[in-house]
């Protein structure tokens, strides 16, 4: 349902009906959503991405190495295809936008200058937002909802903050009848927007475990510069491992513990170990710089909206005990080496 609504943030329509022809590993064919074929195709593209051979070869991401990775291109090709064909469409006029306002972001991004000329780039623009936004938040509410199960005083942090800071407000200013709850008009931007804790346990749960995973981000240097003992000349390929960043002991007190009060700046645990002010990129869930996240805003903003309704909707436990202690292996395309089962009780 989330991707279906990113869908209509991009194009500014439901195109869950339209179905496309996705080949898989097997020899079969699977007829999927527009959504549903971003995602597939996009856990394809990642896994290749991975292939060792790549870190230590530029460019060579370029080629398939195997059948898998030609066919996992060509339903990449299909996707842009049928992408390009849309946009071609919106402007002769035969599709438009059902968002109000066009506010959707084909709309924005055909009104643009810049882009109105290049096709390709906002086809490159479209994929990346939904990518960053439905992969992102999978992974942040995911790896949330496990550290609030795993820490219950925190847990109990949350729902009170989410009781007193949205529930109540609400209740107070809308006067429902009966006290009745609309999860949509209660959970809107400004009241999510001051819950203070809640933002606290999110850049913590961002820190433990980025988006990205373990995955390493190529980046290219645009001019000569020495890291180290180590001389880096233009036009090299560096992989900036987020992961290693966001554990560095040199920056983080404590680096492989939960700790939410490392983001309060009252806390002794907002220094580094020495004592002085972290590095500005010692934390980067979204990267950083020109290249940063397309969909780090929206991302961010959904992710605390869902986990604080599912919070306050649900109380969770694990069903196998030992997930108290441990975190699975998980990264960008949110595969999981076991799978987690929760119980999920309704709170009302």
């Amino acid at each position: 349902m989330f991707s279906r609504i990113i869908i209509e943030i991009c194009f500014g329509e439901d195109l869950e009906d339209i179905l496309l022809p996705i080949e898989r590993s097997d020899g079969s064919v699977l007829h999927l959503s527009i959504a549903n074929s971003l995602r597939v195709t996009f856990q394809d593209l990642f896994l290749k991405a991975g292939h060792p051979i790549r870190a230590f070869v530029d460019n060579l991401w370029r080629f398939a190495l195997n059948a898998e990775e030609r066919q996992t291109r060509r339903n990449a090709l299909l996707i842009r295809d049928f992408i390009t064909k849309y946009i071609r469409d919106r402007v002769a006029g035969k599709n438009k936008s059902s968002v109000k306002e066009n506010a959707d972001l084909l709309s924005h991004l055909l009104a643009n200058e810049y882009f109105a000329e290049r096709e390709s780039l906002i086809v490159d623009e479209i994929v990346d937002f939904f990518i960053a936004s439905t992969q992102t938040t999978a992974n942040g509410i995911a790896h949330l909802l496990m550290k609030m199960v795993q820490n219950p005083h925190c847990n109990k942090q949350m729902v009170e903050e989410i009781q007193n800071v949205i529930i109540e407000p609400y209740l107070e200013e809308e006067k429902p009848a009966g006290d009745k709850v609309d999860i949509k008009a209660a959970f809107a931007p400004e009241r999510v927007e001051n819950m203070e804790f809640f933002e606290k346990v999110f850049k913590e749960v961002l820190r433990l475990d980025p988006a990205a995973g373990q995955a390493l981000a190529p980046r290219v240097m645009t001019r000569d510069e020495r890291l180290g003992q180590v001389n880096l000349r233009k036009g090299d390929t560096v992989m900036v491992h987020y992961w290693g960043t966001h554990h560095n002991p040199e920056e983080w007190q404590r680096p492989s513990e939960f700790l939410p009060e490392r983001w309060d700046p009252k806390s002794p645990l907002y220094l580094t170990p020495k004592g002085t002010k972290r590095h500005h990129y010692s934390f980067t869930p979204f990267a950083g710089g020109d290249r940063v996240c397309f969909g780090k805003t929206f991302a961010a903003y959904s992710s605390k909206t869902v986990a604080s309704i599912i919070l306050h909707s649900f109380d969770f436990e694990f069903v196998d005990k030992k997930w108290m202690n441990q975190t699975p292996w998980f990264n960008i395309i949110t595969s999981y080496d076991e799978v987690v089962h929760v119980k999920a009780t309704p709170k009302m």
